[in-house]
């Protein structure tokens, strides 16, 4: 199965452009050490948009880490963009790893324009740890805030105060399925093997038994020349083709209380749930089954909420969700603004759980990811990010150079600097699957509160030109034998696209299973101290450049 769903993406790409995107790999550093590693990642991302424009997305990287470290992981992406980053990075490291990511990301359109993008992202980790370990830990929060204040007066006289606070998810709470007091603009029932579409004063406009039809009728239904927001129920289950989809117009409140069964073989920014150049798009329940491009796909569309939602994919499938701004390397067009996610779960993806490209302020509460083919959540050339929690089962199992976690393509870079905080999140929980954390491409602005890895087939945590990046700024624990490993993409280094790493820490982490953190670059080009420290680290081996 998933050998036949690489040859049909590789007969699906189009014009390859090299770039450096979405699927970029990873790979080690080389400096004057002792050690020597060699990593290599391929990723290939190519879109082929049939649009009236054309857009070219090229990004490169080149990562080459010469470790005595041998690690291997292919990832492919299914993607609009293609991009290309080679990660070069040379080591004189006597660990015994070597990586290979190989990332395919191929999407085609067929739009009433033209848009060709090409992104094609090629990193090649090569980093060698002969340290490798299993385990399992599950971390559960339960957060209850109960105040009772009871004052007893010796006269006879008796205060109580009782104040109670329960932090309970907005899931399923916003514009709820079983909410019967709403009142929509358009409803979309369905009925036997009947979809119906009917006015909020009753009049019934259209009858049919295609529900992708009886939804596009549906839009009809609602004030064509809008400027706010207009509601429209759709109820009940049913198909759709992955050849097709649904254009969604802006200043509109969709909630689907159904199942969208996508069947058939995926097709080039076909989804189900699909906006271009929109604005305003509340989405508070959806679910999607099967085998879709995208589950949900929106290019340059801003201000986008999406409420509770389901993916429960087959691997044929190929993202679960993408939000971008149709990305050009280098000259990116303006980023796209505000994406509100309250809960999402991404099941057995081809490729990535959920992606952006060219966002500009992002709230993430709750991202659950189990066996998603390439990462869980992945930030590209994204600013302004708060993510409450993340948890991944098996991310990146298939394409094992990407992570549970990932951010890529400068991100968290705003004008000349990655402000520190500017990409927060609360927590990273990965067990299995590829790397917990990867941070690469110039990356930086990233803090994450707290950590707890364990089992990764590839490094738990590699940080590759990062900035500014703190991890585990409250605690952490990583277990099973790989690297937590600060290093640079030597290419990209020495022809100066990315500077090396600097101010980043590493703390308060309790190592297990023969994990380890190491640092490589050590005084490179005579650039001395910059800035990157390990504190607080205990039940394993720390070798860093420099120590206070």
């Amino acid at each position: 199965m998933i050998l036949t769903r690489v040859v049909m993406m590789f007969l699906l790409m189009g014009v390859v452009i090299t770039a450096q995107g979405c699927g970029e790999k990873g790979s080690n550093g080389s400096d004057n050490g002792t050690a020597s590693s060699s990593d290599s990642d391929t990723d290939t991302d190519t879109d082929t948009d049939a649009d009236n424009d054309t857009d070219a997305d090229t990004d490169s990287d080149s990562d080459s880490d010469s470790d005595t470290d041998t690690d291997t992981d292919t990832d492919t992406d299914s993607d609009t963009d293609s991009d290309t980053d080679s990660d070069s990075d040379s080591d004189t490291d006597s660990d015994s790893d070597s990586d290979t990511d190989t990332d395919t990301d191929t999407d085609t359109d067929s739009d009433s324009d033209t848009d060709t993008d090409a992104d094609t992202d090629t990193d090649s980790d090569t980093d060698t740890d002969s340290d490798t370990d299993a385990d399992t830990d599950a971390d559960t929060d339960t957060d209850t805030d109960s105040d009772s204040d009871t004052d007893a007066d010796a006269d006879a006289d008796t205060d109580t105060d009782t104040d109670t606070d329960t932090d309970t998810d907005t899931d399923g709470t916003w514009f709820s399925c079983d909410d019967q007091s709403i009142v929509y603009d358009a409803v979309v029932a369905k009925a036997g093997d009947t979809w119906t579409v009917t006015t909020a004063n009753g009049q019934q406009n259209w009858s049919g038994t295609d529900m992708m039809t009886a939804m596009s009728e549906g839009f009809k239904v609602l004030d064509q020349n809008r400027t706010v927001k207009q509601s429209m129920l759709v109820k009940g289950d049913g198909v759709m083709a992955a050849n097709q989809r649904l254009s969604i117009p802006s200043y509109i409140i969709l909630n689907v209380c159904g199942t969208i069964d996508v069947q058939g073989s995926p097709g080039s920014d076909m989804s189900p749930f699909y906006a271009r150049g929109k604005t305003d798009i509340d989405i508070p329940n959806a679910r999607v089954t099967g085998t879709p491009a995208y589950g949900m796909f929106f290019r340059e569309t801003g201000n986008i909420h999406l409420g509770h939602i389901e993916m429960d994919l087959s691997l044929d499938s190929w993202e679960g969700v993408r939000i971008d701004n149709n990305p050009q390397w280098p000259n990116f067009p303006p980023l796209v603004k505000n994406l509100t996610i309250d809960y999402i779960k991404v099941t057995s993806s081809g490729s990535h759980g959920v992606e952006t490209y060219g966002v500009d302020g992002i709230t993430i509460n709750e991202f659950v990811g189990d066996h998603t083919g390439g990462c869980g959540l992945i930030f590209n050339h994204s600013v302004n990010a708060e993510v409450n929690s993340v948890t991944c089962d098996e991310c990146a199992y298939l394409e094992q150079g990407y992570a549970a976690f990932r951010v890529a393509n400068d991100n968290g870079k705003i004008g000349d600097d990655w402000p520190a905080n500017n990409i927060h999140v609360k927590s990273v929980y990965a067990r299995g699957g590829g790397r917990g954390i990867f941070s690469v491409s110039g990356s930086g602005g990233l803090t994450i509160d707290n950590v707890d890895i364990s089992g990764t087939n590839n490094d738990a945590i590699l940080l590759q030109n990062a900035y500014n990046t703190t991890i585990a700024a409250e605690s952490g624990m990583v277990n099973g034998g790989n690297r937590v490993y600060l290093s640079n993409d030597s290419t990209n280094t020495e022809n100066g696209t990315y500077q090396t790493s600097f101010n980043v820490t590493l703390q308060n982490l309790t190592l297990s299973g023969g994990t380890i953190v190491t640092e490589n670059y050590c005084d490179y080009n005579g650039q001395g101290d910059r800035g990157n420290r390990a504190y607080n680290i205990t039940g394993g081996s720390v070798s860093m450049c420099y120590s206070d």
